[in-house]
């Protein structure tokens, strides 16, 4: 509308939820040779014709003034030099010049430093849009040079109106219930949702049971037997559960966004501090694509654990042996944070319990009540 915007920086925690669609249509809306206005009013919005030739051209892929690149392709200092390059250039048919530059938060540090320049004194003739799921890695130096634009997760009305009318369109057969299966497994990426259904699609239709064999839905237990091996730092058990993943071909991501969403849960109720570093673990996992991503950002995990298992720490004798009693009494794990306190985890639970070895006091930091383990323990002490 005239404001003289010209750098953006569209982002979400989600991928699939219209960034670069978003950059396109303002592409259009910029070159439109038939602009109209959205509302009345001197300063209000305009948007693009959709038909005059400009507009064609840029729906087509036909025009080399707007160019997208992937920073997830290349990202280092060349390509951000070859950018700066391009938009020294006139446009050559359209009004203004156009990069959508996607991934951007995978630009190195380099490659991010190189492009401040030209992002805070764009050419007149260019515009910028930044497309990121991870708004935080960017640069502050480039975020206060943008406008940010927050795109959130598409509602679920519009994912069900819209998987519906494709599966019509499409003569794919489909019922509510295997829609809304579908559409809950997709966390509102339209992209997921589409992928899915065309997953489904080749396999008899959106029902329940299409929809959960193909995506390979997650148990409740699968997550609880993640979030214990990273409580108790076990490499070898890891190994173990992804043998089991790999063989009912259940997605690694949705296994962490149902870990992630647990730990939530349990830090809720519990109001247990230490559930916020396993949450923001299983989170970044579960933003990457491919499974064999998630693998990377968990295993390396196992270098710097959250927890250390009571057989791999070095506390005085006295409380290794009351632990190692609490253990074999409760018939439970026991693991340690950074403070010695002891982690019990038992039932599909997590407890933090801190024995005063000297007074024999027990102190359990919870707000639900554990008469009977208390009990226990003091029988052990």
């Amino acid at each position: 509308n005239g404001s003289g915007l010209r750098v953006f920086l569209f982002h979400s925690t989600l991928p699939g939820v219209g960034k670069t669609t978003a950059a396109r249509i303002l592409a259009k809306v910029v070159n439109c040779l038939n602009p109209y206005q959205m509302s009345a009013g001197v300063d209000a919005p305009e948007d693009c014709c959709g038909t005059c030739e400009n507009c064609k051209s840029i729906e087509e892929g036909r025009t080399t003034d707007i160019r997208e690149l992937n920073f997830a392709d290349q990202r280092g200092i060349d390509a951000a030099r070859d950018l700066i390059e391009q938009a020294s250039f006139s446009s050559f048919k359209l009004k203004k010049r156009v990069f959508i530059i996607d991934e951007a938060h995978q630009a190195t540090g380099p490659a991010q430093n190189a492009l401040l320049k030209l992002l805070e004194e764009p050419p007149q003739n260019c515009y910028f849009v930044l497309c990121t799921t991870s708004v935080n890695s960017i640069i502050p130096t480039i975020r206060s040079r943008c406008t940010l634009v927050e795109f959130s997760p598409i509602s679920t009305q519009f994912l069900v109106k819209h998987i519906s009318d494709i599966a019509v369109k499409e003569n794919i057969l489909f019922d509510e219930e295997g829609v809304d299966l579908l559409v809950n497994a997709s966390n509102g990426s339209l992209r997921d949702a589409i992928k899915m259904l065309e997953q489904c699609g080749r396999v008899g239709g959106i029902t329940h049971k299409t929809v959960e064999n193909s995506l390979g839905f997650v148990t409740a237990k699968l997550p609880e037997d993640l979030i214990k091996i990273f409580m108790m730092n076990d490499r070898k058990a890891f190994n173990k559960f992804m043998g089991g993943i790999l063989k009912q071909r259940i997605p690694l991501r949705n296994v962490c966004k149902d870990a992630s969403k647990k730990c939530i849960d349990w830090s809720v109720e519990t109001n247990f501090e230490f559930y916020n570093e396993l949450t923001e673990l299983f989170d970044l996992a579960s933003k990457d694509i491919s499974d064999e991503g998630v693998y990377v950002t968990l295993i390396n995990k196992f270098k710097n654990p959250i927890y250390v298992p009571i057989n791999q720490h070095s506390i005085d004798d006295k409380k290794l042996l009351t632990y190692t009693a609490v253990s074999r009494k409760l018939d439970c794990n026991v693991s340690f944070d950074s403070k010695e306190r002891a982690i019990l985890y038992f039932g599909g639970r997590i407890t933090v319990c801190v024995v005063d070895t000297i007074t024999e006091n027990i102190n359990l930091s919870s707000n639900i009540s554990h008469v009977i383990l208390k009990s226990k323990l003091s029988e052990i002490l």
